[in-house]
């Protein structure tokens, strides 16, 4: 457990010295840490890197034989066709490697060099964004692979919202959702108008979203847009996933409380506006879905406007001041909350280098598909000549 605090610890450390709020070589060692921290990670986080890890071994499987015809029916058929850029990730890795480690270790860079670039681009205050990114998504970053890709690949495309252009736009979130559906929920974004709208009118619709949230049109939504969450068999499944989050609530509050409070101080630039109108969409989302489980999980894509435009405002604060210290605390709540909650999902932490299974790994129990792996990680190639035919 100490090993997950000690990153918060590291990020409120270096908050302390305000000096460093935009150091760019903080940013990059520390974005490079968490990318190896979590990339190295041996299979945490729940079952989702075993689905992954079974895709991709399958698809390995396909390359090493050279069975192009096979390759070209998994893509169809072992995932959805509309989401073949997420399979696309599987034979790219399979040329040079056949281990799941490896692939897993891929991605996660890949995801965590985008993050990157989007918060050089963005954020002005590194180590107050990271401590609200532990807390909201760190670790997240774990398990669900295809849609933190996509989200991290749409958040490129804000970059074409402020500068209005369509085509780049649209190219952005159209390779996002070819890696998770649900980015087609970022797509409306470019047309909402780049204003600061009326703080009354903000709420209203805040109350307006929040009241529709306790009904149970929310569910319908998840079967309009079948598959938007998963595949289309679990669709139902989502919709019927009901839960009353009061957490949402509360955050979404909190969050709304601290933004509409700083409201006129935030400047009324095209780059600031887009941002804040993200961290309210966020809000919204949280409000809307505030009796279903995976809903959620939406607002991911707008969290980056969130992110930039709280730690632009307790830049523009003292280092200790009210706000700040708010948004310090919730972020280690939410961040601990996680830590506890997941319990023998993440801690204790290991990583594939060394061999064996956790002690009480139930996800280990129920999900490993191919026990090869539990004595030696590397049974299978790590490294591999690409286009090499094995015999």
């Amino acid at each position: 457990m100490l090993l997950y605090i000690a990153w918060f610890i590291i990020a409120f450390l270096i908050y302390r010295t305000r000096q460093s709020q935009q150091n760019k070589r903080f940013l990059f060692l520390y974005m490079l840490g968490l990318a190896f921290f979590v990339g190295i990670a041996d299979m945490l986080g729940g079952f989702d890197r075993y689905i992954y890890g079974a895709h991709f071994d399958s698809f390995a499987d396909s390359i090493s034989a050279w069975n192009w015809d096979e390759i070209v029916f998994k893509l169809y058929n072992e995932t959805r066709s509309s989401e073949m850029g997420f399979s696309m990730t599987y034979i790219l890795v399979s040329l040079f490697s056949e281990n799941r480690y490896i692939y897993i270790f891929c991605v996660t860079l890949l995801i965590y060099t985008l993050l990157f670039i989007s918060f050089k681009r963005y954020v002005e205050n590194y180590p107050m964004a990271f401590m609200l990114f532990l807390g909201l998504w760190f670790f997240f970053t774990f398990t669900y692979l295809r849609q933190v890709l996509a989200c991290s690949i749409a958040w490129l495309a804000v970059k074409y919202i402020i500068e209005r252009n369509l085509k780049w736009y649209a190219l952005l979130v159209f390779i996002a959702y070819t890696m998770h559906n649900s980015a087609i929920v970022f797509f409306p974004f470019y047309f909402i108008p780049v204003k600061k709208f009326d703080k009354g009118h903000v709420i209203l619709v805040m109350a307006l979203l929040l009241f529709i949230g306790i009904t149970n049109l929310p569910a319908s939504l998840f079967g309009a847009f079948g598959g938007m969450m998963e595949s289309e068999h679990r669709t139902a499944q989502y919709a019927d996933d009901y839960a009353f989050r009061i957490e949402y609530i509360l955050e979404a509050l909190l969050f709304l409380y601290i933004i509409l409070s700083n409201y006129k101080k935030i400047p009324n630039t095209r780059l600031n506006l887009v941002f804040l109108n993200m961290s309210l969409v966020f809000c919204g989302i949280l409000l809307l879905f505030c009796l279903n489980t995976q809903g959620g999980r939406l607002s991911w894509y707008f969290m980056l406007g969130l992110i930039t435009t709280l730690s632009s405002i307790a830049k523009s604060k003292k280092l200790f001041s009210q706000d700040n210290i708010v948004l310090i605390a919730l972020s280690f709540f939410l961040f601990f909350r996680i830590v506890t909650g997941w319990g023998y999902m993440i801690y204790p932490y290991k990583t594939f280098f060394t061999d064996g299974v956790r002690n009480n790994d139930l996800v280990w129990e129920e999900f490993e598909y191919d026990h090869k792996y539990d004595s030696d990680k590397f049974y299978r190639p790590a490294f591999r000549i690409p286009g090499q035919k094995d015999n």
